[in-house]
Protein backbone atom coordinates (compact mmCIF):
# COMPACT_ATOMS: atom_id res chain seq x y z
CA UNK A 1 0.00 0.00 0.00
CA UNK A 2 2.78 2.42 0.88
CA UNK A 3 4.65 1.88 -2.41
CA UNK A 4 1.52 2.30 -4.52
CA UNK A 5 0.68 5.55 -2.72
CA UNK A 6 4.23 6.78 -3.20
CA UNK A 7 4.12 5.97 -6.92
CA UNK A 8 0.78 7.73 -7.38
CA UNK A 9 2.04 10.88 -5.66
CA UNK A 10 5.30 10.74 -7.63
CA UNK A 11 3.34 10.48 -10.90
CA UNK A 12 1.30 13.56 -10.06
CA UNK A 13 4.41 15.50 -9.07
CA UNK A 14 6.22 14.48 -12.26
CA UNK A 15 3.29 15.73 -14.33
CA UNK A 16 3.50 19.00 -12.44
CA UNK A 17 7.23 19.27 -13.00
CA UNK A 18 7.17 18.67 -16.76
CA UNK A 19 4.31 21.09 -17.43
CA UNK A 20 5.07 24.80 -17.10
CA UNK A 21 3.02 26.52 -14.45
CA UNK A 22 3.26 29.10 -11.69
CA UNK A 23 6.35 27.49 -10.16
CA UNK A 24 8.18 27.58 -13.50
CA UNK A 25 7.24 31.21 -14.03
CA UNK A 26 8.41 32.05 -10.51
CA UNK A 27 11.77 30.31 -11.01
CA UNK A 28 12.28 31.83 -14.46
CA UNK A 29 11.43 35.32 -13.22
CA UNK A 30 13.92 35.10 -10.36
CA UNK A 31 16.63 33.65 -12.61
CA UNK A 32 16.19 36.33 -15.27
CA UNK A 33 15.51 39.34 -13.05
CA UNK A 34 18.08 38.59 -10.36
CA UNK A 35 20.66 35.89 -11.02
CA UNK A 36 21.17 32.23 -11.77
CA UNK A 37 21.78 31.62 -8.06
CA UNK A 38 18.41 33.16 -7.15
CA UNK A 39 16.78 30.92 -9.77
CA UNK A 40 18.43 27.81 -8.35
CA UNK A 41 17.49 28.71 -4.78
CA UNK A 42 13.90 29.32 -5.91
CA UNK A 43 13.83 25.96 -7.70
CA UNK A 44 15.17 24.22 -4.59
CA UNK A 45 12.52 25.96 -2.49
CA UNK A 46 9.66 24.90 -4.75
CA UNK A 47 11.06 21.36 -4.84
CA UNK A 48 11.30 21.27 -1.05
CA UNK A 49 7.73 22.52 -0.79
CA UNK A 50 6.55 19.76 -3.12
CA UNK A 51 8.46 17.19 -1.08
CA UNK A 52 6.95 18.42 2.18
CA UNK A 53 3.49 18.37 0.61
CA UNK A 54 4.05 14.80 -0.57
CA UNK A 55 5.23 13.64 2.83
CA UNK A 56 2.24 15.23 4.54
CA UNK A 57 -0.10 13.61 2.03
CA UNK A 58 1.45 10.20 2.62
CA UNK A 59 1.29 10.54 6.38
CA UNK A 60 -2.40 11.35 6.28
CA UNK A 61 -2.48 15.00 7.23
CA UNK A 62 -6.25 15.11 6.84
CA UNK A 63 -6.72 12.49 9.54
CA UNK A 64 -4.46 14.40 11.91
CA UNK A 65 -6.18 17.72 11.24
CA UNK A 66 -9.66 16.26 11.74
CA UNK A 67 -8.55 14.53 14.95
CA UNK A 68 -7.00 17.72 16.38
CA UNK A 69 -9.20 20.71 15.44
CA UNK A 70 -6.89 23.18 17.20
CA UNK A 71 -4.07 22.20 14.86
CA UNK A 72 -6.31 22.83 11.86
CA UNK A 73 -7.27 26.27 13.20
CA UNK A 74 -3.59 27.05 13.81
CA UNK A 75 -2.75 26.03 10.25
CA UNK A 76 -5.50 28.29 8.88
CA UNK A 77 -4.30 31.22 11.00
CA UNK A 78 -0.69 30.67 9.86
CA UNK A 79 -1.83 30.57 6.24
CA UNK A 80 -3.82 33.77 6.70
CA UNK A 81 -0.85 35.53 8.30
CA UNK A 82 1.35 34.40 5.42
CA UNK A 83 -1.13 35.82 2.90
CA UNK A 84 -1.22 39.11 4.81
CA UNK A 85 2.58 39.23 4.76
CA UNK A 86 2.60 38.59 1.00
CA UNK A 87 0.04 41.35 0.49
CA UNK A 88 2.15 43.73 2.55
CA UNK A 89 5.25 42.91 0.50
CA UNK A 90 3.35 43.45 -2.75
CA UNK A 91 1.90 46.72 -1.47
CA UNK A 92 5.34 47.97 -0.38
CA UNK A 93 6.89 46.92 -3.68
CA UNK A 94 4.30 48.82 -5.70
CA UNK A 95 5.45 52.11 -4.14
CA UNK A 96 8.86 51.77 -5.78
CA UNK A 97 9.10 53.56 -9.11
CA UNK A 98 10.59 52.03 -12.22
CA UNK A 99 13.73 53.88 -13.20
CA UNK A 100 14.43 53.95 -16.92
CA UNK A 101 17.76 55.19 -18.31
CA UNK A 102 17.78 58.30 -20.50
CA UNK A 103 17.04 57.67 -24.18
CA UNK A 104 20.57 58.58 -25.29
CA UNK A 105 22.33 55.89 -23.25
CA UNK A 106 23.68 52.85 -25.11
CA UNK A 107 22.15 49.50 -24.29
CA UNK A 108 25.47 48.24 -22.91
CA UNK A 109 25.18 50.74 -20.07
CA UNK A 110 22.37 48.61 -18.64
CA UNK A 111 24.59 45.56 -18.07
Amino acid sequence: MFLSSLMAIAAVLIMGVISPGPSFIFVARNAVARSRLHGMVTALGTGAGAAIFSIMAMLGLQKVLTAVPELFIGLKVAGGLYLLWLGYKIFRGSAQRWIFPPAGWPATALC
